[in-house]
């Protein structure tokens, strides 16, 4: 015949849990640290962030950070770019990508870049 067994204590129920809360502690603290590490986008940097209010040399920058830009400035290496005027109807800088080769103007691209908002619509 077996021996009853004994009773376990509250304790010792319990604490093979009391040794996971460090370990979920450690994990939500991580977690928590995590989340508000991540970057945030300077309302300069994001083309879309409202009421920018971009001058030209941002509108230039902006438009030379374009992969396809960066791409063509790359093969290119007379390339230029420069703002040709201001909209006032679109409220945008008309920017001008191009090269000047045996006298002519070879276009690559014209970009409207929005002076409030910072997007950037090519033309073709």
């Amino acid at each position: 015949m077996k021996k009853p067994s004994k009773p376990q204590s509250t304790l010792s129920r319990y604490s093979k849990f009391a040794a996971l809360i460090p370990i979920v502690f450690l994990f939500w603290a991580l977690s928590l640290y995590l989340s508000n590490s991540k970057p945030v986008p300077s309302p300069a940097l994001t083309p879309s962030s409202p009421n920018i209010n971009l001058d030209e040399k941002r509108a230039l920058e902006l438009v030379k950070t374009r992969k396809d830009v960066q791409d063509y400035m790359n093969k290119i290496p007379n390339a230029q770019i420069a703002i040709d005027h201001f909209d006032e109807e679109t409220n945008s800088y008309v920017i001008h990508v191009f090269e000047v080769k045996n006298g002519h103007t070879n276009t690559f691209n014209w970009y409207d870049v929005n002076k409030l908002t910072g997007t950037i619509t090519a033309e073709f």
